[in-house]
């Protein structure tokens, strides 16, 4: 089964609390980590590690750089995939990689995107302009790559995709482990 994961406006534990008691499995959080990344620990410590996602808005910028995007002052960096790996690296269980840029468009996934991943230790989530199954193949053959989110290109369209999913693969559908930190479908 796979889990259903709520994203936006998670600014403390309670709420964390809140949405898990209303049936969140996981939690997809961006705004905290980037503004006070101590409550990124209390909502950890309330929910476990199994239930956190970093949600990472990245793009790729005019120089082919990857860019990491805050929404709220609207503007980016250069991404440094080392500030995944030290800090508060181990209050999350995996990275939903949101390509900013793809988001909504059709088949629009960067999979430049993926470079900086190649040596960390980190599942990903992919997500932002993936449409077709030939692109949820690609992207699933990369080793970071757990899962896949569709989301907003489908939104009126959801029937006319039913064969996005390939039936074969199914048996990598991610289950739900509370209490251990969720590996990925690929370990499952």
């Amino acid at each position: 089964m796979t889990p259903l994961a709520f994203g936006g406006g998670i600014s403390s534990a309670e709420q964390a609390l809140r949405a898990v008691k209303l049936g969140a499995d996981r939690l997809c959080i961006e705004h905290v980590f980037n503004t006070n990344p101590q409550v990124a620990e209390e909502i950890c410590e309330a929910v476990g590690v199994q239930a956190m996602i970093r949600a990472l808005p990245l793009e790729i910028g005019p120089k082919g750089e990857v860019l990491a995007y805050n929404y709220l002052p609207k503007n980016t960096h250069i991404f440094d995939p080392e500030s995944l790996a030290t800090g508060y690296g181990a209050v999350f269980s995996e990275v939903l990689l949101i390509d900013r840029k793809g988001d909504g468009g059709l088949a629009s996934f960067d999979t430049r995107l993926f470079a900086p991943f190649a040596q960390l230790s980190h599942q990903l989530i992919a997500f932002g302009g993936i449409t077709t199954k030939p692109q949820v193949q690609t992207i699933l053959e990369q080793p970071m790559v757990s899962a896949v989110a569709v989301g907003n290109s489908l939104s009126y369209r959801e029937l006319a995709n039913l064969d996005l999913i390939d039936k074969s693969l199914m048996h990598n559908t991610r289950k739900i482990s509370h209490g251990e930190q969720s590996q990925g479908a690929r370990q499952w």
